[in-house]
């Protein structure tokens, strides 16, 4: 019946359309598959195939996977280095080998991207980037990772002082309740690290 409410030219052209669209729509996951395979194998190229077929252009694929392997294998590991000497490595080291198959990904995704993608980028200096951190998740009410960044910022040469500014401000464009938050996991933080008298 639905057909029968279009014109015939229409319903025809649709019909037409319709295999070579769920063709485009297969060819797509195949691909997307394949991708996360790796490389396709080929078969030869046979006599008189078009130039850019066959097992030329499949080695050249290949290479270019195994470039883009090595590029992201490069970028973790800047990661890798980035986020232990930030947050210690005793905490990364934990994190990454407590992880299953579940969280995985998101641990390859934040050492990957996150430290190595933008960490490492040499626009800012990493005391001025705990400064931002510092601010963003106190506005985020993320306490959580907000005393971890703490940790960060110590290390990457913050003082107390210059923390207290930091979370001071925000009160101003956050919230005080945010910034109250904020103040009290600094000093969570900060007893944690002092030495214990006796």
């Amino acid at each position: 019946m639905g057909e029968a409410l279009l014109p015939r030219h229409a319903a025809s052209h649709d019909r037409g359309r319709a295999p070579a669209l769920f063709s485009r729509i297969a060819g797509f996951v195949a691909s997307r598959t394949s991708a996360r395979r790796g490389p396709p194998q080929r078969k030869p190229a046979r006599a008189g195939a078009p130039v850019g077929t066959g097992p030329a252009r499949a080695h050249g694929l290949s290479f270019v996977h195994e470039e883009e392997n090595v590029l992201r294998s490069q970028t973790f590991d800047k990661g890798l280095k980035n986020r232990r000497e930030v947050l210690g490595a005793e905490y990364v080291d934990n994190a990454i080998a407590a992880a299953d198959d579940f969280s995985r990904p998101l641990q390859e995704l934040v050492t990957e991207y996150c430290w190595g993608a933008v960490w490492d980028r040499p626009g800012l200096d990493r005391k001025t980037r705990s400064i931002i951190n510092l601010a963003m998740l106190t506005a985020l009410n993320r306490p959580h990772e907000l005393k971890l960044h703490i940790k960060g910022a110590l290390n990457n040469g913050l003082s107390k002082a210059e923390i207290s500014e930091v979370l001071l401000q925000t009160a101003i464009y956050c919230g005080v309740p945010a910034a109250v938050d904020s103040f009290r996991s600094a000093r969570e933080v900060f007893a944690q690290l002092e030495p214990v008298k006796t």
